[in-house]
């Protein structure tokens, strides 16, 4: 009951509200392209690195 009393409107907890998920997935996905940006910087950092050793 509180958390409809706080909203103003009841809370399905089986079917998740679309715009959040949307959010959600929009979030998650620049999160996973940002790690995987990172993690190509580093690898071309590490390999030109190991490459000047030599």
């Amino acid at each position: 009951m509180q958390a409809r009393d706080r909203t103003g409107r009841w809370l399905s907890w089986e079917k998740p509200d679309p715009s959040a998920v949307s959010w959600q997935l929009a979030l998650g996905c620049a999160a996973v392209a940002l790690l995987l940006v990172l993690v190509a910087v580093g690898a071309v950092t590490v390999v030109r690195w190991l490459a000047g050793l030599w």
